[in-house]
């Protein structure tokens, strides 16, 4: 297959506008260019510093109930698992575990 019925089946599939005027070796380059970006915008992704520290106690609300039957409560958007609660239970929690995206804690009597 040549490069010009490559382009031209390009435009012919509406990829340009009918006025647009291009060289062949802008398209593939900036083909190349949108192709290599993406690929570097897969990486792992990076969060924040987490809004607790472990040890330390917090007052939760549990919002909802997580796949396993933990309690799941928030604070900043950040996500704490709490065993041995419900939905509705306002307790006392002590940190055990901080990850990259959530945290495990315990609840404080």
């Amino acid at each position: 297959m040549c490069l010009a019925s490559w382009v031209y089946g390009k435009r012919a599939k509406g990829l340009f506008l009918r006025s647009q005027v291009f060289l062949a070796t802008d398209y593939i380059d900036e083909e190349v260019n949108v192709l290599s970006f993406r690929s570097r915008s897969f990486g792992p992704r990076r969060f924040g510093p987490a809004p607790v520290e472990e040890g330390k106690e917090y007052e939760v609300d549990i919002q909802e109930i997580s796949r396993r039957g933990e309690g799941l409560a928030r604070i900043q958007g950040f996500v704490i698992f709490v065993p041995e609660t419900k939905v509705g239970d306002h307790v006392k929690v002590r940190i055990t575990r901080v990850a990259n995206r959530f945290a495990t804690a315990e609840v404080v009597q």
